[in-house]
């Protein structure tokens, strides 16, 4: 098989409130430090919790893809999602990550995707289902000790409703670059 390069992101979009708040932590971190993750005007990132990730088995196949995932969205109902006060990942505090609550209800919806669409989507070289739901709000590379200064001054984040399902392609450090579909869930 050649080498695949159609690199997709299946995500719950962060929305509202909770939208704006990861706008300007992600602002307040660029203006302390650089970061790979950027949610500014000029890029076309957007935060979001990953359901999964992969590349593409074909391109041939991505009209499937959608209707498997329209299929299983039809099935499933909106839900409300609490998170963490923003935090540095451990042991490289590279990532500034916000947990969610509501990791076991999550990681059963990234294995119920998996196993719809597993077939399609090339799998990433770790396990995306097994690791704990959270918004990524930055990478970076330095100035780790500025950003927990930081960290005290953020408020706790607010509550989400989770009522979409959205397909992005997949840039640097699992950004979803842009929306290519949304597919609403029921209320």
């Amino acid at each position: 098989m050649g080498k695949l390069e159609t690199k997709v992101n299946i995500h719950i979009p962060i929305r509202g409130h909770l939208s704006k708040y990861c706008f300007s932590v992600n602002d307040k971190v660029k203006s302390v430090t650089d970061t790979e993750i950027d949610f500014g005007f000029k890029s076309f990132q957007i935060p979001h919790i990953t359901i999964y990730m992969g590349y593409l088995k074909s391109d041939a196949i991505f009209e499937e893809l959608l209707e498997r995932l329209y299929l299983y969205s039809s099935k499933i109902s909106a839900f409300e999602i609490t998170f963490t006060e923003p935090y540095l990942k451990e042991p490289k505090e590279n990532y500034l990550f916000l947990d969610t609550y509501q990791s076991e209800k999550i990681i059963k919806l990234k294995q119920e995707v998996k196993d719809l669409i597993g077939d399609l989507i090339e799998p990433l070289e770790w396990d995306v289902v097994a690791e704990p739901p959270h918004i990524t709000l930055a990478y970076i590379k330095r100035n780790q000790a500025a950003i927990k200064q930081l960290l005290r001054y953020f408020t706790p984040p607010p509550k989400l409703f989770a009522n979409a399902i959205e397909l992005s392609f997949c840039g640097p450090r699992g950004s979803c670059l842009g929306t290519i579909k949304s597919i609403e869930l029921q209320s």
